[in-house]
C-alpha cells in the first residue's frame, strides 16, 4: 500500500448489498478519525476526479486525477523516480509540474524516427 491522503479516500465506494458511502466518513465512523475531524460537507475537501469517466468535460482534470493517483507518490521531489525538475502532484499549479514545455528528463519519446517533446512547435530551447 502507497499510503491514504484526502484526495484519493475522499470519494463515495460501493461496499456492496447496496451500501454506497464516502470513504473517509466510513473511516470516521467505525472510529478509525477522531470524531468531528471532517467538515459535515465532505465535498468541500480537496478530491479526485474519476480518470475514467469520459463525461467529464475537462480532461485536464481527468489526466492530474490519474497522475497523481498512479505516479505522483514516486514521481515528486525526492520521490523513487526523483526528477531534478519535475514532479506530478494534483495539487500543484501546471506551471509548477515541470513538464510543460520542457525536454524529458530521461531519454526521449520517438516517432518514426524525430524525437518528441512537450514543447510546442517553434519554442525555443533548453529547460
Amino acid at each position: 500500500m502507497l499510503g491514504l491522503n484526502t484526495l484519493q479516500m475522499n470519494k463515495n465506494h460501493d461496499y456492496g448489498n447496496g451500501v454506497v458511502a464516502n470513504q473517509l466518513q466510513t473511516l470516521e465512523t467505525s472510529g478509525n478519525f477522531q470524531r468531528g475531524r471532517f467538515p459535515s460537507h465532505l465535498r468541500i475537501l480537496p478530491h479526485l476526479v474519476n480518470y475514467r469517466d469520459e463525461s467529464l468535460a475537462r480532461s485536464t482534470a481527468r489526466a492530474r486525477s490519474y497522475l497523481q493517483s498512479n505516479c505522483a507518490h514516486c514521481h515528486m521531489k525526492l520521490g523513487r523516480a526523483a526528477m531534478p525538475n519535475s514532479q506530478l502532484l494534483a495539487t500543484l499549479p501546471l506551471d509548477q509540474l515541470g513538464i510543460v514545455n520542457t525536454r524529458p528528463g530521461q531519454g526521449i519519446f520517438s516517432t518514426l524516427g524525430r524525437s518528441q517533446d512537450s514543447r510546442p512547435r517553434g519554442a525555443p530551447n533548453g529547460r
